[in-house]
């Protein structure tokens, strides 16, 4: 569980420094190389998650009484940075997202605070597609959520009722094919990717 104040990196990077990052199973074959999220994310890399593999895998199942904060949008970043913030944390805005954007992230909430309403934040697949790098101004706090690249969740504390272990994941999932599209037409061509 977090635990004191925001820390600068915890404030850059708007998740918990420490904790359990889940993605939800998606109803596809064991087979299938990508099942979730994180599987999506490890393939084709989009975001500066560098796994140390072998990555250790566990489907976990959650208690029917944990309490989730959910993200559907950007509107749900803000109220959730809004309600847990501390204006001391936020330093001042990656210059990168601000150079290449103009985006300014705002704070982010601390997750001590977080933690004493809810057991983890999950960023639904409706909430990455429409609140990713959304801008959302209420007075004079902007807040846009920029660095969770994936739907996943990001575990306060451990409400877990069982763990199954499943095998460990030793390279990146095979990321298949990517559509590409054209002013002639559609095509497909295979993708790969490389890690350090």
């Amino acid at each position: 569980m977090p635990t004191g104040p925001l820390d600068a990196w915890e404030s850059y990077a708007q998740r918990p420094r420490q904790g359990i990052a889940t993605s939800t199973e998606l109803p596809v074959p064991a087979s299938a190389a990508i099942r979730s999220g994180a599987h999506a994310e490890l393939a084709y890399g989009s975001s500066d998650w560098h796994a140390g593999y072998p990555v250790r895998q566990a489907r976990l199942h959650v208690a029917p009484t944990a309490r989730i904060f959910e993200i559907d949008s950007a509107a749900d970043w803000h109220r959730l940075v809004r309600s847990y913030r501390d204006p001391r944390s936020h330093r001042d805005s990656d210059t990168h997202l601000l150079d290449t954007a103009g985006i300014d992230h705002g704070p982010a909430p601390v997750w001590s605070a977080v933690a004493g309403d809810y057991d983890g934040v999950h960023l639904t697949f409706a909430g990455l597609l429409t609140g990713l790098y959304q801008p959302v101004t209420t007075g004079k706090i902007t807040t846009t959520l920029w660095t969770w690249q994936w739907e996943s969740t990001r575990w306060l504390r451990s409400v877990f009722t069982a763990v199954t272990a499943l095998p460990d994941l030793r390279e990146p999932p095979a990321g298949g094919t990517m559509v590409r599209r054209s002013t002639t037409g559609t095509s497909t061509a295979p993708r790969r990717t490389t890690r350090p």
